[in-house]
């Protein structure tokens, strides 16, 4: 394996396991979540807080990270080595991530390339994972930012929810929200790519429209060449999850982070795929070993 010389820094928005983020070289630096007068870390809250900030009369708003907790990941990049840095951050209606990520950047000890990879949250899990896999394989800064945008461009997801409150709470997808009124006892499903989100159907009960989604996740990754799929629900187990018609797929299984769950719901269950690099399948096949690794490392030191 190449030296490698590259970090990349993501947003929460990722939606990965943190230790399958690690794995894949991937420094995660959390949103903000404001619960009425409080500010908490996206990754530092625990399924009971977020249930009960969704549940709360409290205002609540998910805002970018502070730029200083961009420059201190970026400073400790430096400090590990790396001679440039990757961003691989999220833009959306909720929150702008890539102006923080580009003020950081300023003042960073090394050159930093800032990737918008769009608003289809967990695609930018994706897009952030084949930028560290590239750079794990000696990839450098043109060629790990190439494959964070390929992948954002490339990528499709569905996602659905049981109630459309949370996404009117947050004001996230205003206007496709709208086109739902009057579901009753449907479900919404609803397509993102990198800059647009669409209306992709109704289907009655959540079990009809997980299927559904899971669906056409699988039809659009038999039309790739390379693909992968990243799953995430907010209740429910995904163990047993699997893609009708591309069964041996390499899938990243997660749970949402409170960004998501905040902005679109308790019930949110979404799915996407992508073009990967071939850097990507390769660090895959270590994954389970590395995670059970880091898990370890992380019990031995508590």
């Amino acid at each position: 394996m190449a030296e490698r010389t590259v970090a990349v820094v993501a947003d929460s928005s990722v939606g990965l396991d943190l230790l399958v983020a690690a794995h894949f070289g991937v420094c995660v630096v959390p949103l903000r979540i404001v619960i009425g007068e409080e500010t908490y870390g996206d990754t530092a809250l625990t399924p009971a807080e977020v249930r009960g900030a969704v549940a709360s009369k409290d205002p609540v708003r998910v805002e970018a990270p502070h730029p200083l907790a961009f420059l201190t990941a970026f400073k400790d990049a430096d400090e590990a080595g790396a001679t440039e840095i990757v961003a691989v951050v999220s833009r959306s209606q909720v929150c702008d991530v890539v102006t923080a990520a580009e003020a950081a950047a300023d003042g960073s000890p090394i050159p930093v390339t800032v990737v918008d990879a769009g608003e289809a949250w967990l695609a930018l899990g994706l897009a952030a994972v084949a930028a560290g896999a590239v750079s794990l394989e000696g990839g450098d800064a043109s060629e790990v930012a190439d494959a964070a945008r390929g992948v954002a461009l490339s990528a499709r997801l569905w996602c659905t929810v049981d109630s459309l409150k949370p996404l009117r709470r947050s004001r996230c997808l205003p206007e496709l929200v709208d086109s739902f009124d009057g579901l009753k006892g449907a479900r919404p499903i609803i397509e993102v790519s990198h800059d647009s989100a669409v209306d992709a159907g109704r289907a009655d009960g959540t079990k009809a429209a997980r299927a559904a989604v899971l669906s056409h996740v699988d039809k659009a990754a038999r039309r790739l060449e390379a693909p992968a799929v990243a799953l995430a629900a907010a209740k429910g187990s995904l163990e047993r999850v699997r893609l009708p018609a591309a069964p041996d797929l390499p899938v990243l299984r997660a749970r949402p982070p409170a960004s998501h769950v905040l902005s679109l719901g308790p019930t949110l269950f979404h799915a996407v795929t992508a073009e990967m690099p071939r850097e990507f399948f390769a660090v895959h096949e270590t994954l389970a070993e590395g995670v059970q690794e880091m898990e370890r490392s992380l019990a031995l030191a508590s």
